[in-house]
Formats: C-alpha cells, structure tokens, sequence
C-alpha cells in the first residue's frame, strides 16, 4: 500500500506526477461538449439539426464577427477572412430568408444544402475554436498543443457518441422518454 502521507497538506499541483486541471480547460471542455452532444444526438435520432442548435450557432459566430472586427486578434488580413467566415451563418440565414421566405424550406434547395453544408463545416469548428480561445487564450500557445489536440479529440468522442446514442436511441431510450421531455418520437423508436 503507498504511503500517502508524504501527500499531506499538498494540492494536485504540488505533487509532480499528477497533471493539473485548470478552471479554465475544465469550463471550455465542458461548455464545447455541451454545445456538441445534442448536435450529434438530433443529427443521430431525426437526421437533423434542430432550429435552436442553428440559431446558436448564428448567434455565437455572430458575435464573434464583431468581436473580431472590433478587437483584431488576428492581424489585418486574418480578421477580415475570420469575419468572413464567421458570417457564413448569419449570411445563410438572411438570404433563405430572402430568396425562400424560410430557412427550414431553403434546405429543399440544392445550393442551400450545399452551402448549409459548407458553413457546418467551415464555421462550426472556427467558431468553436474562437469560442475556446475566448475562454482560454493562454492554449493557443505551442507549448499547449498537446492538451489542444486532447480537447479536441475529448469533444470528438462526445459527438461521436452523441450520434450513436441518437441513432440507436432505441437501444438507451423509452419512447415515453421523448414524449414527456416534449420531443418527437424519433422514427426507430419502438414503444415502450
């Protein structure tokens, strides 16, 4: 058995072998996994991504928008192509708008889709990383990049398992579940 009394009186990170958990990873892990699971969870049960997931995204990347035009982190150039990218959201939003009268209906379209798609794909994981640097800004040095890519691969687990819970709900889940929480029954629910 380990003498555990030379550990008296010390904290996590006195003791050399034990690797110290921030505040500030700890809120940024949690607040990103919190963000990811019900993406990856709708996406897994319905197919979709839900209009309160979609929103949330608009709303943070556009904030950041600003907070990149205002403050510039980035250098000149680096702004102005972080804005932009930034903006896809917001941008995809007023033009269905505009052009479909609706968001949902402009999904039917071809060129939304793919330009839905590729806002998923370019904006989600900035905004993410903007998000995480807002938090956290001492990890974006290099002597951090392991504990970056252990983040990264820790929130790709919780979307990974976010979508295959969400797919076979039916396995984890009653269908009563999602009717008392007010949802939908998924269409591979099969009763109670």
């Amino acid at each position: 058995m380990p003498d555990w009394s030379a550990w008296a009186g010390q904290t996590m990170a006195d003791r050399p072998s034990v690797q110290v958990l921030s505040g500030p990873v700890a809120v940024t892990s949690l607040l990103v996994g919190l963000f990811t699971w019900p993406l990856a969870f709708n996406l897994g049960a319905y197919g979709t991504v839900f209009y309160d997931d979609v929103f949330a995204l608009v709303v943070s990347s556009s904030i950041l928008v600003v907070l990149t035009v205002v403050y510039r982190p980035f250098g000149r150039m680096g702004n102005w192509v972080t804005a932009l990218a930034l903006s896809g959201p917001l941008a995809w939003l007023v033009v269905a708008l505009l052009v479909n009268g609706s968001a949902s209906g402009a999904l039917d379209r071809p060129v939304f889709a793919w330009a839905a798609a590729l806002i998923i794909v370019v904006s989600v994981p900035l905004t993410l990383r903007l998000l995480f640097e807002l938090f956290y800004p001492e990890m974006t040095s290099p002597a951090r990049h392991r504990q970056r890519l252990g983040i990264v691969a820790l929130v790709a687990a919780v979307a990974l398992v976010g979508f295959l819970v969400g797919s076979n709900n039916d396995r984890v889940m009653r269908c009563s579940d999602f009717t008392i929480a007010g949802s939908d029954v998924p269409d591979n629910c099969k009763g109670d």
